[in-house]
């Protein structure tokens, strides 16, 4: 939990994305420590109250959260001035009940502790394809929300 966190030291930011049904909410403070996670139900982020209750802002489609940033992609129904209050509000209110060292099942199952396990030790071409990865598309994907796994 954050205890020593406040929603007045909390900073939210939103960016835009290159999908315009999606925006991306970074923060000063973490969501996520290690690995991602992506939410398409509240039921799937139940544990977690911030991720489930960001679904009650309507028109939520789905929640990727990745270090300090969340995009949600959300169906359109609420202009983005009121996304963006709303989706602020949530953060901000339910962050001190927010743990960023959760690990979603799917992680849990993942001996990597919440990061890709990479087969680079493997396949000397799948060593090669993540290095490249690393490099050139990661970033850009990364910056708006994203990730790629082989």
């Amino acid at each position: 939990m954050n205890p020593r966190i406040n929603a007045d030291d909390l900073l939210v930011r939103m960016q835009y994305t290159p999908n315009p049904l999606a925006l991306k909410f970074v923060a000063n403070q973490p969501f996520k420590n290690e690995g991602k996670a992506t939410f398409s139900v509240a039921e799937e982020a139940g544990e977690w109250p911030m991720l489930r209750d960001l679904f009650t802002v309507s028109g939520i489609k789905q929640i990727h959260v990745f270090q300090n940033t969340i995009t949600v992609t959300h169906d359109g129904t609420l202009s983005e001035d009121e996304l963006c209050e709303n989706v602020t509000a949530v953060i901000r209110s339910r962050y001190e009940l927010h743990d960023p060292n959760f690990v979603t099942e799917d992680e849990k199952g993942n001996s990597s502790g919440g990061r890709v396990q990479r087969a680079s030790h493997e396949n000397p071409v799948l060593e090669k394809m993540e290095e490249i990865l690393d490099r050139t598309i990661r970033p850009g994907l990364q910056a708006d929300g994203g990730d790629i796994e082989l």
